[in-house]
């Protein structure tokens, strides 16, 4: 997760397009559904949505580094939780299998996923112009 942030922050401070926040975070969805992804990033015209400490509402893109622990939770409840609630961008980083996985949000909820493996770079739609090459992602 490290080296996602490492990416994403000064990235996002260069383009001005908003905060990237790593866990420890809240993000209140609702007043039941409060989780903490690996990573976040909230547009900058939606700063207003930080409030102190944590996130009131969904982020634009969430992150989870899925492990066999939080599997479930990140392939299935979160996943669900973060459609529900209109995260644009969730990407599911998965280091045993060397994937990652990204849902991208529309009017109908997450359409079918998009899976990086091996040497592949992508681009995401959130924030538009970001490549990232998985091999930096994962490794050591």
């Amino acid at each position: 997760m490290s080296n996602l942030l490492e990416i994403l922050r000064p990235w996002a401070r260069r383009h001005g397009v908003g905060a990237v926040v790593p866990a420890p975070f809240d993000v209140v969805l609702s007043p039941a559904d409060v989780v903490q992804p690996d990573l976040c990033l909230v547009a900058a015209g939606r700063a207003a949505l930080l409030a102190s400490g944590h996130l009131e509402g969904a982020p634009d893109l969430a992150v989870e580094v899925v492990s066999e622990s939080t599997r479930r939770r990140d392939e299935v409840t979160k996943r669900h939780l973060y459609e529900r609630h209109g995260v644009r961008e969730y990407w599911l980083v998965d280091p045993d299998a060397a994937t990652l996985t990204v849902y991208h949000g529309g009017p109908a909820g997450f359409g079918t996923p998009l899976v990086h493996q091996g040497e592949a770079t992508f681009e995401s739609r959130l924030p538009p112009g970001l490549a990232v090459s998985l091999a930096e992602v994962l490794r050591p």
